[in-house]
């Protein structure tokens, strides 16, 4: 539609190399923050424009009174934009939380949700054969000194964005796989979006690599 011919998108990355400037949760927050405003100062956008965040830039677990919620509340009623974000959103079982991408507009609620399915080895699952949760938890901290806390996502349902658009979202190495790029397009997506942490990796050849797949999938 014209409409949706006439969106705009705005992503924010921060530089390969500040994943040790940006530890802090807070000082990460406001970084992102000000990289934000800038861009949107500088380059005013349409009203309803997305705004992008990626993977790792709101580390603590998100919640409706959080401090990520409020910082992107106020942008995104300031600016009329609505935000993609990724987030750690507490799940059922203890301890536990989802790796999530959600649509977050101008009152800070998550009006849209996907969960990561396909979950990096060693980073956030033990690929592991056995599942009794006292040796996987004991596999988990030998091998990556953590216990396994991230729970996989179930469907690969789209986002669905205010103006009507539907977004296929996806996390960080999901990107190898084309099947969940079939399951999305299938849905009747308008475009796809990838949110990916490139700022904890920090090597100069990731995103070439990336792209390379990213383009692959664009292909089929």
């Amino acid at each position: 539609s014209p409409e949706q011919k006439r969106l705009q998108v705005v992503a924010i990355q921060p530089p390969p190399d500040s994943a040790n400037v940006l530890r802090s949760d807070e000082v990460r927050l406001r970084t992102m923050e000000n990289l934000t405003r800038t861009v949107l100062e500088n380059n005013p956008v349409n009203p309803g424009a997305v705004v992008l965040w990626p993977e790792g830039a709101i580390s603590n677990t998100s919640t409706d009174t959080s401090a990520d919620r409020a910082v992107l509340s106020a942008m995104n009623e300031r600016y009329q934009v609505q935000s993609i974000v990724n987030v750690q959103i507490a799940a059922q079982a203890k301890d536990t939380y989802t790796n999530s991408n959600v649509v977050i507009g101008e009152t800070g609620k998550i009006s849209s949700r996907y969960d990561k399915i396909y979950l990096a080895p060693f980073g956030e699952k033990t690929p592991w054969p056995f599942k009794w949760e006292p040796l996987m938890s004991l596999l988990e901290l030998i091998l990556s000194g953590t216990t396994p806390r991230v729970q996989e996502g179930k469907t690969s349902s789209p986002l669905e964005m205010k103006n009507g658009l539907r977004v296929g979202s996806t996390i960080c190495i999901e990107y190898v796989y084309p099947e969940l790029f079939q399951n999305l397009l299938a849905e009747k997506v308008d475009l796809f979006v990838n949110l990916s942490n490139f700022s904890a990796i920090g090597q100069a050849n990731t995103f070439a690599a990336v792209s390379t797949l990213l383009s692959s999938r664009a292909v089929e």
